[in-house]
């Protein structure tokens, strides 16, 4: 009889898989936390962009 700790061939299976999932998942949430950031710095460029051209556009009608 083995000790109490050891843990099942068929365990240790699931216990990588679920690793795996945990990776996976931390890697997706990332790439989706990256892609929104990313997605917000460029409307940010398009608004700043907007504005400046707004003040050209007022400096003209002066």
């Amino acid at each position: 009889m083995g000790s109490i700790n050891a843990v099942r061939p068929e365990h240790s299976k699931l216990i990588m898989n679920s690793h795996v999932a945990v990776q996976c998942a931390i890697r997706m949430s990332m790439r989706a936390l990256l892609m929104s950031l990313s997605l917000v710095g460029w409307k940010l460029e398009q608004l700043r962009a907007m504005e400046k051209s707004h003040k050209q556009r007022r400096i003209l009608l002066m």
